[in-house]
């Protein structure tokens, strides 16, 4: 057992993300100060509904009504693509 506990240093590989359109390797910091569209050829990194609502919206002016809610499917729909 270690008498001190080695503090998680960020790794490099963690500090970047490849573009799937131009293969072109950006600095995480700036693709999201970019709104996650990489600054080369324009592609849409995706990002989860809660950051678009973040991004969209002014802060303060969203309240959200039902954070528990959750969705039903009353037509109990079967996907046939699958």
């Amino acid at each position: 057992m270690a008498l001190f506990k080695k503090r998680k240093e960020e790794r490099k590989d963690d500090l970047w993300e490849k573009c799937r359109s131009c293969q072109e390797v950006v600095l995480k910091r700036e693709l999201e100060r970019n709104l996650r569209v990489c600054p080369k050829c324009g592609y849409h990194f995706p990002i989860s509904a809660r950051r678009r609502l973040e991004i969209t919206l002014d802060t303060g002016s969203f309240e959200e009504m039902d954070p528990h809610l959750s969705p039903t499917d009353p037509l109990k729909f079967k996907d046939t693509k699958r």
